[in-house]
């Protein structure tokens, strides 16, 4: 053996000589390749094998060999000369080229190589012959021309010409391939030109896209439609008198529809750099704050919206009213939708039916009052008067008896002419809701109170104690307001507790747009329960005993409670004190 076989095989020399080539065979070797040369050796013949060998460290590698027996100068075989080369590079690279030939072969993929000149096919794959349903012999005859109606020779060799003159390594265009029955179908071609020394030829992969072809066509009709949809919908949006705006988690606007500017004044840009507190009013601000809290809780559901008033850019407020979805957990919207619209002459119409119902009521029950006074206050002194003049009509009455029935009749008169200044009193409350406005101070018209009544104060050592900490003024009707301050004063110091001195408290309070009076005192109360329903009734008395008076007070105080737009309330107990409390809409 020679240096090359020690190198090949890792055997020395001496392992080797004097035994057969068995010694590197194993699991691998091709039995039948063994089986040849065994036969060779036995009839002395040449042959040459290749088969799979083993290293002396059990490596495998490939092993071409051919033995070639020796004559000696009688003519007799005497040995065998052997000569060996490893091929392991070389069946490695058949082995790849057999499994890229698989690849190519069965790949899904349509697979073409022509010639550079004729553009004859030289090689098409399994997969585009099943497509095309050509035999392997059929289309080798043929050319892509054949395949591709779209083209002609000069329209193809137009399309090639980056190709041939080195300007692209590859080109990608798409085309119909025809089938051998006729039919066509949509493919995605990748050519490029391949060049080994001399030889030039055509690769082309071609992709079948009719699928993909379909799925663009649904989207595409898809798409349509989702514009057609989205440019209905839009239209409806924006030609709508309905607002509409989107709010994004961090509570930013993020779209508002025409009829928000329209509406508001703002420019689209202003408006969605507002937020929408600072727009909403004061007094509505809590009502929003929990609203929100609810639509956070019921993601998805439509929920009503109270009625709340928006700032416009004039300074002016619109009522607005709407529904509200929280669609921030839903995908693709993330946010929350407002659908609302201005109702500002729906609330004024309302407020004012609400208004006139109100002063039908009133009206209704001065009228009742009129009615009662009418029935009960004027007819006792008519019927006197009437009948005192009847008896003076009669003859042979004494001077003596004649003077008394006179001043029968002063009484009666008398009587009959402080209902007429009731009356006028009463009337004279409804004209005066015509005066002038203005901004008044509660502290300062207590002042003149007090001042007017001081000696009475004094007298009674009463104690007075106001806190308008929380609001101090208003804008009424100054005349109205101290007189409900003076009748309810007054009326506390008139009805005092008898052991105790009289102690009035007076405060305020503003609380949901409204401004709050308080007035308690710790008098001698009134029975409610027996005596509730006609504590601001006319003529209405509850401690005859205790004080002179008409029972006009509190009804006055009611009337012109009510006239300048507040409500009265009063809570009370025997020997408990009274407690009134005023609200007055700002």
């Amino acid at each position: 053996v020679n240096p090359a076989f020690t190198r090949m095989t890792g055997y020395a020399a001496d392992e080797v000589i004097g035994k057969t080539p068995r010694i590197l065979q194993g699991p691998k070797s091709d039995k039948l390749e063994l089986a040849r040369l065994s036969k060779a050796l036995r009839n002395w013949e040449s042959c040459e094998v290749t088969t799979i060998n083993y290293k002396k460290n059990g490596d495998e590698f490939w092993i071409n060999f051919s033995i070639s027996p020796v004559v000696d100068g009688k003519g007799l075989f005497t040995h065998w000369i052997s000569i060996e080369r490893d091929v392991t590079q070389r069946k490695n690279d058949e082995q790849q080229r057999n499994i890229l030939q698989a690849t190519l072969q069965n790949s899904l993929n349509e697979i073409y190589i022509f010639d550079f000149e004729t553009f004859e096919f030289i090689y098409v794959n399994k997969g585009a012959l099943l497509n095309l349903g050509y035999s392997d012999d059929e289309i080798k005859t043929l050319t892509p021309l054949d395949l591709k109606p779209d083209f002609t020779a000069t329209s193809f060799k137009q399309l090639i010409v980056p190709l041939v003159n080195n300007e692209k390594e590859k080109i990608i265009f798409f085309t119909d391939h025809k089938r051998k029955d006729g039919s066509l179908y949509p493919v995605e071609i990748h050519l490029q030109l391949v060049t080994e020394g001399n030889s030039k030829r055509f690769l082309a992969i071609v992709l079948d896209i009719t699928e993909r072809k379909i799925s663009e066509e649904k989207v595409i009709k898809l798409n349509e439609a989702i514009a057609k949809s989205e440019k209905f919908f839009k239209g409806v949006i924006e030609s709508s008198d309905d607002m509409i705006t989107v709010i994004d988690p961090a509570g930013k606007t993020i779209y508002a529809s025409p009829a928000v500017s329209k509406k508001f004044g703002y420019s689209h840009e202003e408006y969605l750099n507002i937020n929408l507190a600072d727009i909403l009013h004061p007094d509505d601000v809590l009502i929003m704050q929990e609203f929100l809290v609810k639509i956070m809780m019921h993601p998805g559901v439509p929920m009503e919206c109270p009625l709340i008033r928006e700032r416009k850019k004039d300074g002016t407020y619109m009522w607005v009213e709407g529904t509200l979805t929280n669609f921030l957990e839903t995908g693709g919207i993330n946010a929350i939708v407002a659908n609302f619209r201005d109702v500002t002459e729906r609330k004024k119409s309302a407020d004012e039916r609400e208004n006139i119902t109100a002063d039908l009521i009133h009206r209704n029950k001065d009228l009742e009052q009129f009615s009662y006074i009418v029935s009960h206050n004027m007819r006792s002194p008519v019927a006197d008067i009437i009948g005192l003049c009847n008896v003076l009509q009669k003859d042979h009455l004494t001077e003596v008896f004649k003077s008394k029935i006179v001043s029968g009749l002063s009484s009666s008169v008398n009587m009959l002419d402080d209902v007429f200044k009731d009356l006028n009193n009463i009337l004279k409350v409804r004209e005066g809701v015509n005066e002038n406005r203005q901004k008044v101070s509660f502290t300062k018209l207590i002042d003149n109170i007090i001042l007017s009544i001081g000696s009475v104060i004094e007298k009674e050592k009463a104690i007075i104690l106001l806190d308008f900490s929380a609001v101090d003024e208003m804008v009424t009707i100054k005349t109205y307001l101290h007189s409900i301050f003076y009748n309810l004063i007054t009326n506390s110091l008139k009805y005092r507790a008898a052991d105790i001195s009289p102690v009035i408290k007076i405060s305020s309070q503003q609380s949901n747009g409204k401004i709050v009076l308080f007035f308690n005192d710790n008098g001698i109360g009134i029975d409610l329960k027996k005596s509730g329903n006609n504590v601001f009734g006319l003529y209405k008395r509850f401690h005859t005993t205790v004080a002179e008076g008409k029972g006009m007070g509190l009804y006055m105080v009611k009337t012109q409670v009510e006239s300048i737009g507040g409500k009265i309330s009063i809570t009370s107990a025997v020997n408990k004190g009274t407690a009134f409390k005023i609200e007055f809409a700002t």
